[in-house]
């Protein structure tokens, strides 16, 4: 893993070939484009078919992303995972409640902010993304979350933004 590097290399070039070089560090944190499919095979062969690297993608994943490429590499992948891994994907945001909750409302409230007229879309739409699998998944297995004793609520403000993002995105980005 190269992920102890990467906060040290000012070149974005740089640190998108030490990602590809590490499918592991570009799974964890992002990706460049380069490196994706390398990173989505490494957790389709080797780390979903084990009890440690599902616990691993849990335990990262679950923290606020660190910047707006990581919420969005991170969501697409939730919302890619949502069909087939749907337990993963709920373990992932009890999880990010139980541990994480101040940090992720922190992101939420700043997103919010920035939905004002007019709305900086730019800005909001990673952690709003973030959230989407949660929010289809509210919609279509509602009682599977219910089921979980660490959701509760605490995901609301998270679907709340993501819908909003959404409703914005529909209407061009103006605020309805």
């Amino acid at each position: 893993m190269v992920a102890p590097a990467l906060p040290h290399i000012a070149d974005p070039t740089l640190a998108g070939r030490l990602r590809a070089a590490s499918p592991l560090t570009a799974l964890l944190d992002r990706p460049d484009r380069v490196g994706e499919t390398q990173a989505e095979l490494l957790l389709e062969d080797v780390l979903l078919p084990h009890p440690q690297g599902r616990r691993l993608i849990t335990t990262v994943y679950c923290e606020a992303p660190a910047s707006p490429a990581q919420a969005l590499w991170r969501g697409r992948l939730l919302d890619q995972l949502r069909m087939s891994e749907r337990e993963l994907v709920i373990d992932v945001y009890e999880a990010a409640l139980l541990r994480h909750a101040e940090a992720h409302l922190s992101l939420i409230r700043r997103a919010r902010v920035g939905l004002t007229v007019p709305p900086d879309l730019a800005a909001a739409r990673p952690v709003a993304h973030w959230w989407a699998a949660l929010a289809r998944l509210e919609r279509s297995h509602r009682r599977l979350l219910r089921a979980r004793s660490g959701i509760g609520t605490a995901y609301l403000p998270g679907v709340r933004l993501y819908r909003q993002v959404e409703r914005l995105e529909a209407s061009g980005g103006s605020a309805v």
